[in-house]
């Protein structure tokens, strides 16, 4: 539907800089356009690569795999009906790969939970539904997309958002997490 509200409004907007002898602005915006889009995504790309490269230091000194072990007593807490341990281990490592700003890293840990949690169920779960909710509102120690656009921007102080973004993210978690068990009540 956006789709084609948005080729509605550009092909409006072209048809119109034509009547007004504008086309070679639109062209030359959209040119600018598409490089700057290029420019910020290679940015964006070598700052990625660096925050990687300290992840998979936190990884090959087995800071992951602490966190993970750490992770499984409070999961079990909130997943009391899942007695599979494989998916703890899975599901505390995707947890763990977005505490540090790995979410690249999450997601194939986060389909092999649901793969583990799905069992031989036809429909979702409330364990699925918590760890999607879960997943979703993660919070992130290390948000690295945001401030690799911070410091993209010039900000004199990209890591000033930190705090609030732990904050934030903590309360959409907790928030996120009462919804869901209340809602597994209902049912």
């Amino acid at each position: 539907m956006l789709n084609g509200i948005f080729s509605v409004m550009i092909v409006f907007s072209i048809i119109y800089s034509c009547f007004l002898g504008t086309i070679s602005k639109i062209l030359e915006g959209g040119l600018n356009s598409v490089l700057q889009t290029v420019e910020l995504m290679v940015s964006i790309l070598s700052t990625m690569c660096v925050f990687s490269g300290m992840m998979n230091v936190l990884n090959e000194s087995k800071v992951t795999e602490k966190i993970a072990n750490i992770l499984k007593k409070p999961l079990k807490l909130l997943f009391k009906d899942v007695k599979n341990d494989k998916a703890f281990g899975v599901m505390s490592m995707n947890i763990t790969a977005n505490l540090l700003g790995l979410g690249n890293a999450a997601t194939p840990f986060g389909i092999k939970t649901m793969e583990e949690l799905k069992g031989n169920e036809k429909k979702a779960t409330n364990s699925m539904c918590l760890f999607a909710v879960m997943n979703t509102a993660s919070i992130q120690i290390i948000p690295s997309t945001i401030l690799a656009i911070r410091i993209l921007g010039g900000s004199k102080t990209p890591f000033s958002v930190i705090v609030p973004i732990w904050i934030c993210s903590f309360l959409a978690l907790v928030t996120g997490i009462v919804c869901a068990k209340i809602s597994e009540r209902r049912k």
